[in-house]
């Protein structure tokens, strides 16, 4: 068996003494004021969870550790994705020995999986095996992963959003749509708490995010998706200041409802006015789009909707409505008549 090295603990800026180990695919960390003790315990874990031979493990051990050994450290909702994948895709090739895996099988099970799921949903699960299988020390295998085109994702232009408000207009889901439109995501809205609200200012506080568990029940979290997210919102329509003052507050939350239910209305009040089915991150991105129209700084924009670079929100979010292009053209027409 592999010669086991003694773990050495690095000194925080605390004063302490945290030492990180990884058997079998798992991570675990100690910490002490006292570095040998530290060191001890860390060693004394590596020892009894040695790891075992590849010859004795599957593809399917290897990804059940990589994720056993990240459970306190990743979002509920990743952990509950990352045991989807697992019972959805790869089936075949979690059987395999990680003694003879080879990149000739990994290339292959790729292409099984693209015969019954997208490109998007064959790469991301790839993504979590090749870690697993790289965690579990059997190697890097080179693989060809199918290209994904770009997402053609519908926002409301500046002209439909009158007519979207008019659609929710008294009901039940438009609290949550109207604070999609001012850049909440739906963890932020799902994480919204009546004491977050400083209507007095006309503005709310977003510093956290509810994520669906592994037990389809919501996990609330102290920390939003970046550290970015965190901010003061202003309210700039007053119908949402008028609804959030009259609102019953039965608890503590301002939105009580399944994830699922805010996706469902939204899209189906959408398909009633005859509109894009938006969903509820279509309206964030209605947001950036209505701020662009409006001339809004760019930096500006990006605080207010908590995005954490320019790239991000250009690359994502700004929309430009096609109204917006056919003025562009009209005025180069308009100047080239003139020639």
């Amino acid at each position: 068996m592999k010669k086991i090295s003694a773990p050495k603990a690095k000194r925080l800026p605390s004063g302490s003494w945290m030492c990180r180990v990884t058997a079998q695919g798992e991570d675990r960390c100690f910490t002490g004021s006292i570095k040998a003790e530290v060191e001890a315990q860390a060693l004394e874990y590596k020892l009894t969870h040695q790891v075992r031979p590849l010859s004795a493990r599957t593809v399917g051990d290897a990804v059940a550790q990589y994720i056993r050994g990240r459970e306190k450290v990743l979002s509920p909702s990743t952990v509950r994705g990352y045991e989807q994948i697992t019972r959805n895709y790869f089936r075949r090739l979690q059987a395999l020995p990680l003694k003879t895996l080879s990149a000739q099988d990994c290339q292959a099970a790729i292409a099984d999986e693209l015969e019954a799921h997208s490109a998007k949903s064959v790469k991301n699960a790839w993504g979590l095996f090749s870690s697993a299988i790289k965690a579990a020390g059997s190697g890097d295998f080179p693989v060809r992963l199918p290209q994904i085109p770009e997402p053609d994702t519908p926002w409301l232009s500046p002209d439909q959003i009158p007519i979207f408000l008019e659609a929710i207009k008294g009901h039940k889901v438009e609290i949550p749509a109207l604070l999609a439109l001012h850049s909440l995501r739906r963890s932020e809205i799902l994480d919204l708490t009546w004491d977050d609200l400083d209507l007095a200012h006309g503005r709310l506080h977003v510093s956290g995010a509810a994520v669906v568990g592994k037990d389809q029940q919501l996990v609330h979290k102290q920390t939003c998706k970046t550290a970015s997210s965190t901010r003061w919102v202003s309210i700039w329509l007053p119908r949402l200041t008028y609804l959030l003052q009259t609102a019953p507050r039965s608890g503590d939350y301002v939105v009580d409802c399944h994830a699922n239910t805010l996706y469902y209305w939204i899209n189906k009040l959408c398909k009633q006015a005859g509109l894009p089915e938006v969903g509820v991150h279509g309206l964030r991105r209605s947001f950036a789009s209505l701020a662009y129209h409006l001339g809004l700084p760019e930096r500006v924009t990006m605080e207010l909707g908590g995005w954490s670079d320019l790239a991000t929100m250009h690359k994502s979010y700004v929309r430009i409505a096609e109204a917006e292009k056919e003025k562009a053209a009209d005025a180069i027409r308009a100047w080239a008549s003139s020639l």
